[in-house]
């Protein structure tokens, strides 16, 4: 079944083929900055399996070098409301990082990145639990 997100004023519209179980939130400074501070909740995703309408061709790009990975990423955002869409990586050209804000329902994140970067106050009161091997 699958599931539609959108920006905030509807120009762009994201659907992916199923709700994904679980999320990735990234504490890197630029996912802080774009995510709304504590950090970028995300779906890591086969770029194949995602959809990206944007009939008003509102659909803008960042590209973002000052990055801690010290890798270019592409920050695709709509360019009428200013709400995030993707990230490309150009290391995976294979994967989408779709931002789950687009999406009514949020998975609860299973994989956290740049963890060390989280707030003083976060490290205290978010924990991710890792999947038991």
């Amino acid at each position: 079944m699958s599931t539609e997100g959108h920006c905030n004023c509807g120009s762009v519209r994201v659907t992916l083929p199923d709700p994904p179980d679980g999320s990735l939130i990234c504490f890197c400074l630029n996912c802080r900055r774009a995510g709304g501070g504590l950090g970028s909740f995300n779906y890591t995703l086969a770029k194949s399996a995602v959809i990206v309408s944007d009939p008003k061709g509102s659909l803008k790009s960042y590209h973002d070098s000052n990055t801690d990975s010290g890798n270019t990423i592409t920050r695709n955002f709509c360019g009428n409301c200013g709400s995030p869409v993707t990230t490309e990586v150009p290391l995976h050209p294979e994967v989408v990082i779709v931002k789950a804000s687009l999406f009514n329902h949020i998975a609860a994140p299973a994989q956290e990145a740049y963890a060390e970067k989280k707030m003083d106050w976060a490290k205290k009161n978010i924990t991710i639990e890792q999947p038991s091997k």
